[in-house]
């Protein structure tokens, strides 16, 4: 049984992307940062939504 090109290229990106997922995730931080920062946002949406849109843009 022989392979095709594109599928031999398409398990070459399946496996680099596994590989890299790990070095990009260690960059963005934990889920606890990422829940602490929304709920601070939230907060912020209460008190001036408008001020907290424009801070975020």
């Amino acid at each position: 049984m022989k392979i095709t090109g594109w599928v031999q290229k398409l398990c070459a990106v399946a496996v680099l992307s596994l590989v890299a997922l790990p070095i990009f995730a260690a960059d963005t931080g934990t889920p606890a940062e990422a829940k602490a920062m929304l709920e601070k946002v939230a907060a912020a949406m209460k008190i001036n939504e408008a001020q907290t849109l424009a801070a975020i843009r």
